[in-house]
């Protein structure tokens, strides 16, 4: 097995979310990324060259060649399809960017721009929190409590959940083109249905927490890309609690993963049996669930040929089949965001690096 390299490299912006530039064949050649905690931010295209002053430890070196201002702090970028991403913020707008390939440099430009998404009572911006996207909708949550479904074809606002909660809404995720998934500041998750007329959650689920007398804040949700009833909500503790959909009622699993908030989790889009998570600690780790076996009292089981149980949903197994690798730990800044294709990867964080790892595997 090819052992991962890691590449670091100093950009002088802290940034707060980065998502390669999707390609139709073959592996990503570009990503993009926005910044936070300037007097103006902005989102820029990245392209990774060959360092020509290249030693062992920098091999790869980031080269920016397109940058559009956005008004606050970026909160979300999500692709639409391979030319169009949206990116969110907290002056409260979802800006939509274009990114135009027959051109090698300045190819990025505004499309459009949502405002008025969130706003506080008397009409004063509230941030944007979060974007997911599932084909042309666009599913927008903010510190206001609110749930918006944004249109890409009609550039319009199709249904707004005004009230979907009392509190901040921290992170957004589409199940399907019906099924949305927010988590909130309390450790509330609330599933909502993007067809119905109804204005209230289909389901409500309550994250797990060590001390039972806390709120766990919802920091980071995401879905297993095949088995969408797998749900795996990060916490402010660092803990991860895993959901069987098909059974609401109570957490299937819950892990303590980090000592610090996670940030991002995410599986991987073609190898689901590997998932991501990252920590305002400065970790970034991967969990891999190769089998179903399980360990009693040191001894190693085998499931029956007919359990097909998914590890995360094994309750207090999942510890014992799942194993966990520190990708990057111990940079002491949050690790923001990342984004992984195929054995590549890169992640964003609050010392002002951007770290590319290839090998990912």
């Amino acid at each position: 097995m090819a052992t991962a390299k890691l590449n670091a490299s100093v950009i002088s912006e802290k940034v707060s979310k980065i998502r390669w530039v999707p390609e139709q064949y073959g592996a990503p050649q570009s990503f993009v990324t926005g910044n936070w905690d300037f007097a103006s931010n902005n989102v820029r295209i990245w392209t990774y060259v060959q360092n020509e002053l290249s030693d062992d430890e920098v091999e790869y070196t980031p080269k920016s060649t397109a940058k559009v201002n956005i008004a606050g702090d970026v909160t979300g970028i999500q692709f639409v399809n391979l030319d169009n991403f949206l990116v969110s913020s907290s002056s409260g707008k979802v800006n939509l960017l274009n990114i135009n390939r027959d051109l090698a440099a300045n190819n990025l430009v505004q499309k459009h721009a949502f405002e008025g998404l969130h706003t506080f009572p008397g009409n004063s911006v509230a941030p944007c929190t979060d974007i997911s996207v599932c084909g042309n909708s666009v599913a927008t949550v903010g510190e206001d409590g609110r749930l918006n479904i944004v249109n890409l074809s009609g550039m319009t606002v199709t249904k707004s959940f005004d009230e979907a909660d009392h509190c901040s809404i921290l992170c957004v995720n589409f199940i399907n083109h019906k099924e949305i998934l927010t988590g909130n500041r309390m450790g509330i998750i609330k599933i909502f249905d993007s067809l119905s007329d109804q204005k209230q959650p289909v389901t409500t689920l309550f994250t797990s927490c060590e001390n039972d007398k806390n709120s766990n804040a919802v920091s980071a949700i995401t879905h297993h890309p095949t088995q969408t009833h797998i749900v795996l909500s990060g916490c402010e503790e660092g803990s991860i609690t895993v959901w069987d959909l098909r059974q609401p009622e109570y957490p299937a699993s819950y892990l303590s993963a980090h000592d610090s908030s996670i940030t991002e989790i995410a599986f991987h889009p073609t190898e689901p049996v590997k998932v991501y998570t990252s920590s305002e600690g400065g970790e970034l780790f991967q969990w891999l669930s190769s089998s179903n076996q399980f360990t009693v009292d040191g001894i190693v089981h085998q499931p029956n040929t007919s359990e097909t149980i998914n590890p995360w949903l094994s309750g207090e197994r999942t510890k014992n089949s799942i194993s966990w690798t520190p990708l990057i730990s111990g940079i002491h800044k949050s690790i923001n965001s990342f984004s992984v294709c195929g054995s590549k990867m890169v992640c964003s964080s609050d010392n002002e690096a951007i770290y590319f790892i290839d090998n990912c595997i």
